[in-house]
C-alpha cells in the first residue's frame, strides 16, 4: 500500500496530538519550543538523508510511499522528523511533570546559545559532505553520536525525566523501526553498513535514534534556558 509510511506516521502523532489538547496533558506554552526542535531536526537530518539516499546508504520502497517527493525524499520522510520531534518532545514534557522536575533550567548566555546552534549547523554540513565522499553509514552515525554526546556534555542538563524518556524512546524506536525495515519501507545498501541486525533493524539505526532523541531534549532545554 503506497500510504503505509503515511499511516505509520499518523500512528506516531495521533494520541499525543489528542492528549496535547486536554487539560491534564496540555501542551500549551510549548508550541514555540516544539517549532525550534522541529526546525533543528529538519536542518540536521534532511541534508544527511538526501546525501545518504543519493549514494545508496538507504532508499525507500515505492510500494509503501506516496508518489510525491521533495529534494529526492518522500514527503513522509520529511513528516517523520516532524512527527517524531512532536511526539518525543510531548513525552519528555509529560515525564518532567510526572517526575516533579519543575520548569526551570539554569540559564545560558547568548554566547553559549549561539555556540550550540553553530555546532549543530556545522554537523549538518559535515555529515552530508562526508556521505557524498562515500564515507559509510556506520562511520557517519558513530561520528554523529560522539559529537552529540559532546554537545550534551557541554550544554545538557540531566533531570529525572531523561532516563525514562530515553528508555521509552528506544522502545518506540524498536517497534516503529521494525515495521519500517521488515515490510520493508526502508532498504539499506549492504556495502555501507556492518550487516549486524537486531531482527531486521541495522545496528547503526540504534545510534541514529540516540542522536535524534538527545537532540530533541537538548534543543528543548536550550530554548527553555535562553535568556529573554
Amino acid at each position: 500500500m503506497t500510504y503505509t509510511y503515511a499511516l505509520l506516521l499518523l500512528s506516531i502523532v495521533f494520541f499525543p496530538l489528542l492528549l496535547a489538547h486536554t487539560r491534564q496533558f496540555s501542551f500549551a506554552g510549548e508550541w514555540r519550543r516544539f517549532a525550534w526542535v522541529c526546525i533543528v531536526l529538519l536542518l540536521f537530518f534532511i541534508p544527511w538523508d538526501v546525501a545518504a539516499h543519493s549514494i545508496g546508504h538507504w532508499w525507500f520502497n515505492p510500494e509503501y510511499t506516496l508518489p510525491y517527493t521533495a529534494i529526492g525524499l518522500p514527503l513522509e520522510e520529511w513528516g517523520f522528523f516532524t512527527a517524531v520531534s512532536f511526539s518525543m518532545l510531548f513525552l519528555y514534557v509529560q515525564l518532567r511533570r510526572l517526575s516533579g522536575a519543575g520548569a526551570a533550567y539554569p540559564p545560558v548566555s547568548s554566547r553559549q546559545y549561539c555556540l550550540y546552534y553553530t555546532a549543530v549547523l556545522a554537523l549538518a554540513v559535515i555529515l552530508p559532505a562526508l556521505a557524498l565522499l562515500h564515507v559509510s553509514y556506520t562511520a557517519l552515525v558513530v561520528l554523529a553520536a560522539v559529537c552529540t554526546l559532546c554537545l550534551w556534555r557541554v550544554f545538557g542538563t540531566a533531570d529525572r525525566a531523561l532516563s525514562a524518556h530515553l528508555m521509552l524512546g528506544f522502545v518506540f524506536f524498536f517497534i516503529y523501526n521494525y515495521a519500517l525495515t521488515s515490510l520493508p519501507v526502508v532498504l539499506y545498501g549492504s556495502p555501507w553498513i556492518l550487516g549486524v541486525r537486531m531482527l531486521t533493524i541495522p545496528v547503526e539505526d540504534s545510534l541514529y535514534n540516540g542522536v535524534l532523541l538527545i537532540l530533541i531534549v537538548l534543543t528543548y532545554q536550550m530554548e527553555c534556558r535562553k535568556k529573554v
